[in-house]
């Protein structure tokens, strides 16, 4: 795998040479994980969302509560998607997820995604900081169903594989499930098709609860604080 060069991020919490070339865009989640003011402060005060967190890994409820228990994993160091991890990273994702997926299947089936894009904001990718997400739903999906069968969906037997075949990918949509496993689609070429947010609006529909797909326009959300109240101990 390859990856750009390492520099030190202050704002994210960089640790030397495991730190790629910072984004010159301002970013959310590495204001949020520094103290600094956010969209979710600006909502919900002087309050921590995360759940979990680790000297790699951060685990917080999103904005924009699509379903049951909606959860993003991020790397603490600023990264534009999951693809510029370091293999040992990788290797800690699957694990962290692995976890995840278990402590969320008593409420539902456990549907993963990605919207990857190396540019501060590209493709179906939103938000310019690396994220998963991980939701539980009321009822088995299979996210296959949100692709074009016309276009070149691929498979991978695990996300270190698949995120290897996306090295030199600049944009690319990825999606996991009990159903269709996981399957990626690098959509560089494919600039316009895929809006901003992809999956969230897919899903949002899917179940109904179109008018939550974007985080930016949500206000707060019951669903949220029942997930910070239900883990207040910690999600692991």
């Amino acid at each position: 795998m390859r990856h750009p060069p390492h520099t030190a991020h202050p704002e994210c919490g960089g640790h030397g040479p495991s730190q790629p070339e910072a984004y010159a865009a301002p970013c959310d989640f590495c204001d949020e994980f520094a103290g600094r003011p956010t969209r979710f402060t600006q909502l919900y005060g002087e309050r921590s969302r995360l759940l979990y967190a680790d000297e790699t890994f951060v685990v917080f409820p999103t904005l924009g509560q699509i379903g049951l228990l909606y959860l993003l994993i991020a790397p603490r160091r600023h990264i534009g998607c999951m693809t510029q991890l370091l293999p040992d990273e990788i290797v800690r994702l699957e694990n962290l997820l692995g976890r995840l997926c278990e402590r969320l299947a008593p409420f539902g089936q456990v549907v993963g995604f990605e919207h990857g894009a190396t540019g501060p904001v590209g493709g179906s990718n939103s938000v310019s900081h690396a994220h998963f997400h991980l939701l539980a739903v009321p009822a088995a999906i299979d996210m296959r169903r949100f692709f074009d069968p016309d276009d070149p969906v691929c498979s991978a037997p695990t996300l270190g594989v698949c995120y290897r075949r996306l090295a030199d990918a600049q944009q690319y949509l990825l999606s996991c499930d009990p159903a269709g496993g996981i399957r990626y689609l690098d959509t560089t070429a494919l600039a316009g098709k895929y809006p901003s947010q992809f999956f969230r609006r897919a899903l949002a529909a899917y179940l109904g609860t179109a008018g939550t797909w974007d985080w930016r326009a949500c206000g707060v959300e019951p669903e949220l604080l029942d997930t910070l109240r239900r883990f207040s101990g910690g999600i692991l």
